[in-house]
C-alpha cells in the first residue's frame, strides 16, 4: 500500500482528475512529508545532545525508530544491547541502564512511513489546500469527502469562503497532530 495517488484523490473527491495537475499534487506530497516528518524510505539519522546532570532516559524526538545503531557518551562507545539500551519504537524514548550525562551521541534508524488512513485523509486535505490556492472555483464542488473512517464536511465555499479555509487549515493541524502524537511532554528526565 503507498499514499494515495493524484487519480484516487480526484475521485474521492469527485473532480477530474484533469483539474488535479501533477504539480499541485506534487506540492501536497512534499508538504504531507514536511508536515508529518515521515519518510518515505528507510534513513539513518544521528541525535546529539549534551547534559549537564545525568538521566536515565532521553527523548530522540523521532517516531517510527527501527534500531539503535551506536550509542556514544563522552566519547565512549558504548555496546548496545537489547538489555542495555532500550528503546519505545513510536514515542522515541530510550532508556540507558549506565545513564545519560556528557556529549551523548546517538546514530538510529528509521523505518519507512506505513501508510494509514489518516495519511490520505491528510495527503487529500492538502489537495484541497492547494485547489484553494491554484484553482478556487472548484471548492463549490468539494462539499464533503469520505475516506475509510473520516469523513470530512464543509460547507459551501462561495457562500462563506474564509469559513470554509479557516475549517480546512484547522482539519490539517489536527490531522497532523494525531500523526505526530504530540503530547508535549518532556524531552528528558529519570525513572525512579
Amino acid at each position: 500500500m503507498a499514499l494515495i495517488t493524484k487519480s484516487e484523490i480526484a475521485t474521492v473527491l469527485n473532480v477530474a482528475d484533469t483539474d488535479i495537475v501533477a504539480n499541485l499534487y506534487s506540492i501536497a506530497k512534499r508538504q504531507f512529508f514536511t508536515l508529518t516528518g515521515l519518510k518515505e524510505a528507510e534513513i539513518q539519522k544521528t541525535f546529539t545532545k549534551f547534559i549537564g546532570g545525568s538521566t536515565s532516559w532521553l527523548s530522540l524526538g523521532a517516531t517510527d525508530i527501527k534500531s539503535i545503531d551506536t550509542l556514544t557518551i563522552d566519547d565512549v562507545d558504548v555496546t548496545v544491547t537489547s538489555t542495555s539500551v532500550k528503546f519505545n519504537p513510536d514515542s522515541g524514548l530510550v532508556t540507558y541502564l549506565g545513564g545519560f550525562y556528557g556529549k551523548v551521541v546517538i546514530t538510529y534508524t528509521i523505518n519507512a512511513y506505513t501508510p494509514e488512513e489518516l495519511h490520505d485523509y491528510l495527503m487529500i486535505l492538502l489537495v484541497v489546500r492547494q485547489l484553494s490556492l491554484f484553482r478556487p472555483t472548484l471548492l463549490d464542488q468539494i462539499s464533503s469527502f469520505t475516506i475509510g473512517r473520516f469523513k470530512k464536511t464543509f460547507g459551501s465555499a462561495s457562500k462563506n469562503q474564509g469559513e470554509y479555509l479557516e475549517n480546512l487549515y484547522m482539519c490539517i493541524d489536527t490531522a497532523v497532530n494525531e500523526i505526530l502524537g504530540d503530547d508535549g511532554q518532556l524531552s528528558t528526565g529519570s525513572i525512579r
